[in-house]
């Protein structure tokens, strides 16, 4: 046997030496009250009719009532089960663009933190889904292996930021592969990408990858994080002072969201594209298609659990209340009314 919530255990062996205690206090302080009023001889006449070995049983069968309802608080539990759990959903990847572009504020604060709320709202609605988290910018690597465990995938999504990975650019292409390798060791009839970057491709042939996730039954959705007009990328050294990224001629780098390469990757497999918004509106979109999905088994677990049995001592300590409640604390009166009355007048004369 054990408890659900042991805590309450504490209050069951408590229960007992505290009553004993108030039980005690409340007895003196009834006798010595009595004693007050009507004296040592009437006191004994008025009590003469009180069971003290009754009173006492009242108390014993309201201890353990109060001591079986403790027990049943803290759940006890005995007789072990089986239930076989079976997850169904499907395999989705979200990938996510790290390179020095994604520092642009044209989304506020930045399009990093944007894409991190995203990711973390994305996270909140694909419970019961294998969820896994590729992170590229000049390269692409998983950052988090596929996982039903939502919660361990979630702090991996907290270290997601700008130097994640040291190799400069955007290889979208790569991020694609990557997980179009991964998405090869998944037997699932349907898979899903989610592509969180702002376009900018350095020549890694996005489009020739979408086709080969359309082969492997992937669809790949895309938000876009930027706008059409760009934004500069804004440095701080480290004392402070800012400054903006500039390439190789000393030029100021302008960095545009490219909506017609994330459109042509996401046709390419069937999926849709959408800019990111304040609203989030393109997650609950990007969420009605994927749940729309066939779903498969993704894994089975066997689990044990115990039968409930606070019921037991609930009716146990109930039955005790009832005897309680329905016991007098009264002898049985063998005198007659008129002798009683008769005894207390002469206690009270004397």
């Amino acid at each position: 046997m054990n408890f659900a919530d042991s805590q309450y255990l504490i209050l069951a062996v408590l229960i007992g030496p505290v009553l004993a205690v108030f039980y005690y206090w409340v007895g003196g302080q009834k006798r010595r009250a009595l004693e007050r009023f009507a004296g040592n001889s009437l006191a004994a006449s008025l009590t003469q009719s009180v069971s003290r070995g009754r009173q006492r049983l009242k108390a014993v069968l309201l201890t353990l009532a109060l001591f079986l309802i403790a027990v049943a608080l803290a759940k006890p539990r005995w007789g072990e089960t089986q239930q076989l759990i079976k997850r169904k959903g499907i395999d989705i990847l979200i990938a996510v663009d790290v390179s020095k572009s994604m520092w642009a504020q044209d989304l506020k604060p930045s399009r990093i933190s944007r894409a991190r709320r995203e990711l973390q709202d994305l996270l909140k609605m694909l419970g019961g889904h294998r969820v896994g988290l590729i992170a590229f910018a000049g390269e692409a690597f998983v950052h988090c292996p596929p996982t039903t465990d939502l919660d361990a995938c979630d702090l991996f999504i907290e270290s997601v930021d700008i130097g994640l990975i040291q190799r400069g650019g955007t290889h979208i292409g790569d991020a694609i592969r990557t997980a179009n390798k991964v998405f090869q060791e998944r037997s699932s009839p349907h898979k899903a990408l989610i592509l969180i970057t702002d376009g900018e491709d350095h020549d890694t042939s996005p489009i020739e990858a979408a086709k080969e996730s359309k082969e492997l039954g992937v669809h790949i959705y895309a938000i876009g994080m930027g706008t059409p007009s760009g934004s500069l990328i804004p440095l701080t050294d480290a004392d402070g002072n800012q400054s903006y990224l500039k390439d190789r001629k000393g030029q100021v780098v302008q960095v545009r969201l490219d909506e017609e390469t994330l459109q042509k990757i996401a046709l390419e497999t069937g999926g849709a594209y959408h800019r990111a918004t304040g609203a989030g509106l393109e997650l609950e979109e990007i969420f009605k298609k994927i749940e729309s999905m066939e779903k498969t088994d993704l894994e089975s677990e066997k689990l044990q659990r115990y039968q409930h049995r606070y019921q037991i001592f609930l009716l146990a300590a109930f039955c005790l209340l009832l005897v309680e409640f329905g016991l007098s604390d009264r002898k049985r009166q063998s005198l007659s009314t008129e002798t009683r009355f008769e005894q207390i007048a002469v206690a009270a004369t004397e």
